[in-house]
């Protein structure tokens, strides 16, 4: 009997309550969210409390102190965002050769998707007004301030590795189908980008936007952040790209000191070879597809923007 009661009594102080699980959870989460509480313990701590405050504070909510249900679902919720719904099919993208991820937590769960068509599967990317992107600076006052914004929208993909090497020549190829939208006039969103280490230097950054009714004008930011100054060329194609077709980008890359970089519309030249200070200052340089814009408080605010991708694939080349 006594030995059937110090069983029972082990077994009841080997099993995490209930509220120790739960706040495991919320410091697991928390964590893969960038809010670092350090040890996952289940004690709810002072990291842990003001992790939840800046998560909070990051959606524009106030903390209410409880840890309870409500705070688990919208942390529950908000990991969501950070995985996109891939098909079961192993070969949804045997047409590429460029793995990726969420770059940072999604406005919601189908501001990127997997969709198919006919037998062919395609990545979606849709951004609406009001669609504030995950990264931490992307809701940051001081960084809006800078840049003249109030929040920054977004919703991309990245690289799952390294995808530049230096002093190397690349060409990056892929379809894409500008589906709506992209006729913001006070600025322009970006359709992809090239992305150097956690900072805010850019060697790439294309965007489209509105330039008169029914045309639209391409502007390539190259080398931004570079202390020796960015370059900036803009090209504007004699008919609307935004038409539901389907079209080819082809883009030759070098990385080494200048780099360079020339780009293709289908076989039309949109950027003619252009020379730019180096600012792939670490070996994190990766590839970004998506839609990253300033945000709108006007009465309208931002309209829907959607972009299809297709067959992304990085290869060397020979130089150019």
């Amino acid at each position: 009997m006594i030995r059937i009661i110090v069983a029972i009594s082990l077994l009841f102080i080997s099993t995490p309550s209930f509220a120790t699980e739960q706040i495991k959870r919320t410091q697991f989460i928390l964590n893969q969210l960038g809010y670092n509480v350090g040890l996952i313990d289940g004690i709810y701590g002072s990291k842990t409390n003001k992790a939840l405050k800046k998560f909070y504070k990051n959606k524009n909510e106030k903390f209410d102190g409880t840890l309870d249900n409500n705070e688990i679902n919208d942390l529950e919720d908000s990991y969501e965002r950070l995985f996109i719904n891939f098909p079961k099919s192993e070969k949804w993208n045997q047409d590429w050769n460029w793995d990726f991820e969420v770059n940072c937590l999604l406005p919601n769960k189908k501001s990127i998707q997997i969709l198919k068509e006919d037998k062919n599967y395609f990545v979606r990317v849709q951004l609406d007004n009001k669609d504030i992107g995950g990264c931490p600076s992307d809701n940051d006052k001081e960084h809006g301030l800078k840049f003249n914004k109030p929040y920054s929208e977004r919703a991309e993909v990245t690289g799952k590795k390294t995808d530049f090497q230096k002093n190397k020549n690349y060409l990056i190829q892929f379809k894409i189908r500008f589906v709506t939208g992209f006729n913001t006039k006070r600025r322009s969103e970006t359709f992809f980008q090239i992305k150097d280490c956690p900072t805010s230097v850019v060697p790439v950054m294309a965007k489209i936007g509105e330039m008169l009714e029914n045309r639209r004008l391409f502007v390539f930011d190259l080398g931004s952040g570079s202390k020796k100054g960015r370059v900036r060329r803009s090209t504007s194609p004699k008919y609307n790209p935004i038409d539901n077709n389907w079209n080819l980008i082809k883009i030759y890359f070098h990385t080494g000191s200048p780099n360079k970089i020339k780009i293709y519309f289908n076989d039309h030249l949109l950027l003619k070879e252009t020379t730019f200070p180096n600012v792939m200052n670490c070996d994190g340089t990766d590839f970004r597809i998506g839609i990253y814009r300033a945000g709108n408080k006007g009465y309208f605010g931002n309209p829907l923007s959607i972009v299809d991708y297709d067959e992304v694939n990085i290869n060397f080349t020979d130089p150019f």
